[in-house]
């Protein structure tokens, strides 16, 4: 009998079939298949919003498993609820309750020629409400480079309206409640420069800020992070990200995993580096099964990783893909 209880318990804990192994090596799988959505470990919603579909495949760790090489996603779909026949959408930047979702558009109905949008969902089982532009924000000039806090109450960006030091420069605004417009409009002048300083992210406690830059429009961008003692203190000066940094482009940083994962943008592919022992990235390789090639750039992703948001215009146009494993 006890036996038969320890056989038992074994096949309970066998992980459920499904997703699409994602090689981080060389070539690009051509298949796809669906994916039921996840809400991530630390989602801001009540038990009664989970969504009704499976779980997870079980980990060992619930980050990105290193010693195979290998990260587990159903294949990436775009979100429906945003698509429309003049959307060109990027820049993807969520609340950690996945109800939240600020991002960067040329489509119809904004001031200039690039702007901020959001859209709203009452919780991760409804959908996307049509999305707006945020009129606070948006300039008959460029605004792009989107980062959202966690909580949604302070927003990144960059824009090379009048009144910067030139090219790109990062901006940002706060709010006291999410129904409230943003206000308090303010240069971040500790991360911009005369040259284009492109914001992507902002670490979860709002002390590590997220950045590409360049000389001029000639340049290749490389990355950069800023840090802070505290999320009221100003930044100190930019450090490149070095060991990301090569001949090509780099750019979009997030985060994931407290920090201790990075997906970027390499030459129009999304990869994913990690850190090391001694704390400096290193690359993993290619997130081969999200990318198609054409161009995908603009990762966003849950801090356990299991929820990825993304840009990519394999489709003739750039859309915002969503990917869950």
């Amino acid at each position: 009998m006890a036996c038969a209880r320890r056989i038992a318990l074994l096949l309970a804990l066998l992980p459920a079939c499904g997703g699409e192994t994602i090689s981080l090596g060389e070539g690009r799988p051509r298949t796809r298949d669906g994916g039921g959505g996840v809400v991530p470990a630390d989602a801001d919603t009540d038990a009664d919003d989970a969504p009704d579909e499976p779980e997870p495949e079980p980990a060992e760790d619930a980050g990105t498993e290193r010693d195979g090489g290998d990260v587990r996603f159903a294949a990436p779909m775009p979100i429906a609820e945003l698509v429309a026949p003049d959307a060109a959408d990027d820049d993807p930047s969520l609340t950690s309750d996945l109800t939240l979702l600020y991002f960067n558009s040329k489509r119809d109905g904004g001031a200039g020629r690039e702007d901020v949008w959001y859209t709203t969902r009452a919780s991760t089982r409804e959908a996307w409400s049509a999305p707006v532009p945020a009129t606070e924000l948006n300039t008959d000039a460029r605004e792009t480079g989107i980062a959202l806090s966690a909580d949604g109450l302070t927003l990144w960006f960059s824009s090379d309206r009048p009144g910067g030091e030139g090219g790109l420069d990062v901006y940002v605004a706060r709010r006291a409640r999410r129904a409230d417009a943003f206000t308090d409009l303010v240069r971040v002048d500790a991360l911009s420069t005369a040259g284009d300083d492109l914001i992507s992210a902002i670490s979860g406690d709002q002390r590590t800020a997220y950045l590409a830059r360049r000389d001029n429009e000639d340049d290749d961008y490389d990355l950069y992070m800023a840090e802070r003692r505290d999320a009221q203190a100003a930044f100190d000066e930019p450090v490149a990200i070095a060991a990301l940094n090569g001949d090509g482009e780099e750019s979009d940083a997030s985060p994931a995993e407290g920090g201790r994962s990075l997906l970027f943008t390499r030459d129009a592919e999304l990869q994913l580096a990690v850190r090391d022992a001694r704390g400096a990235y290193v690359v993993v390789g290619p997130l081969d099964a999200l990318n198609s090639g054409d161009n995908e750039r603009d990762a966003w992703a849950t801090d356990d990783l299991r929820y990825m948001v993304f840009s990519s215009n394999r489709t003739g146009t750039y859309l915002l893909y969503e990917a869950r494993r």
